[in-house]
């Protein structure tokens, strides 16, 4: 995603990007039904679609910050806000079930490169502190690593 429209890149400024409520509706006639969907559709990895226009977000919470209710909400489904995590406290839960001792293995586990683990669910994101602003208490927490 560029900010250079005018160096000639091709990819448009922030500032021409389409108004959040026409952007949504654009989303939503797509019938997208996951924020994986919506991942692939913006890589343009996703049959049957046409690329995604450029003057919609592939990441529409950092540019829609005011209006963002989640992907429930942008996509049209319904599921839960917050991207269609799962709630805090479950996620939590379940990330300390794992027994990771670091925010590097936490990394490494979210890349699938820690051998011995399953493959991150969906709903449990990669960065919490963002949609989970309002709950997070940092890396040690979330980990269950006591100090």
């Amino acid at each position: 995603m560029g900010w250079v429209d005018w160096l000639g890149s091709g990819n448009i400024s922030p500032g021409n990007m389409r108004p959040f409520k026409e952007a949504r509706v654009y989303v939503q006639k797509l019938n997208l039904k996951s924020h994986k969907e919506w991942v692939l559709y913006c890589k343009n990895k996703l049959k049957g679609f046409k690329e995604k226009p450029q003057d919609i977000p592939a990441i529409p919470y950092s540019f829609y910050e005011n209006e963002w209710k989640g992907f429930g909400d942008w996509l049209g489904t319904g599921k839960p806000t917050r991207g269609s995590m799962r709630p805090f406290k479950e996620a939590r839960v379940y990330v300390q079930k794992l027994n990771l001792k670091s925010h590097k293995e936490w990394v490494l586990y979210c890349k699938n490169k820690l051998k011995g683990f399953k493959e991150k669910p969906q709903d449990i994101p990669y960065a919490p502190a963002r949609p989970y602003k309002s709950e997070w208490k940092g890396m040690s927490d979330w980990l269950g690593n006591k100090k």
